[in-house]
């Protein structure tokens, strides 16, 4: 025959078997880039909450999990423990949508998993024209290429004067004079 348990005893065992069965918190993503409008040259990263690349014998493939679309070629990697990183292998398609997904077949180092697939989308932007400026006799017009200002003069020419015509004594500035931003 079965000894009655007292309330406080099963109240324990009811406790006890909701902390086993309790996993971990799920995994999420804390942040994406690029978002909105990126440039041609681009890196594509997602952040975890918690490591995922942890160790040498328990390293997810990360091909395995990134999808981009359109395809694209270039390179998936870990940064470092919780960042997914894609450097495509040449510029993006100028005026592009991009989505991004992160598939579901992997578990962080605590065993924790994303409840659904991840996914967001950027839009290339193409290089856009940012600055032009007068440098004494000649014209420069720059590309930006990247976000921060990193871009390189897309066109210049030689302003040649009218016969006859005055010289200007405005000199420009260095700002004018071919420094991008």
């Amino acid at each position: 025959m079965l000894a009655v348990q007292s309330p406080s005893v099963r109240l324990l065992a009811l406790a006890g078997a909701a902390l086993l069965a309790d996993a971990a918190p799920a995994l999420r993503v804390l942040r994406t880039t690029p978002a909105g409008d990126a440039a041609p040259t681009t890196t594509v990263t997602v952040t975890f909450d918690r490591p995922v690349a942890g160790s040498l014998d328990r390293t997810v493939d990360p091909r395995a999990i990134f999808q981009i679309v359109p395809a694209t070629p270039g390179t998936v990697e870990w940064r470092d423990p919780v960042t997914l990183r894609f450097r495509p292998a040449a510029p993006l398609t100028p005026h592009t949508s991009y989505q991004v997904t992160v598939d579901t077949r992997f578990e962080a180092m605590d065993g924790s998993r994303l409840p659904e697939p991840y996914g967001f989308s950027f839009r290339d932007c193409g290089a856009t024209i940012s600055r032009s400026a007068y440098a004494g006799s000649v014209f420069l017009l720059f590309r930006r290429l990247h976000p921060q200002g990193i871009g390189k003069v897309l066109w210049h020419s030689r302003v040649l004067r009218a016969p006859g015509a005055a010289q200007s004594s405005r000199r420009p500035s260095a700002r004018q004079a071919g420094t991008t931003s």
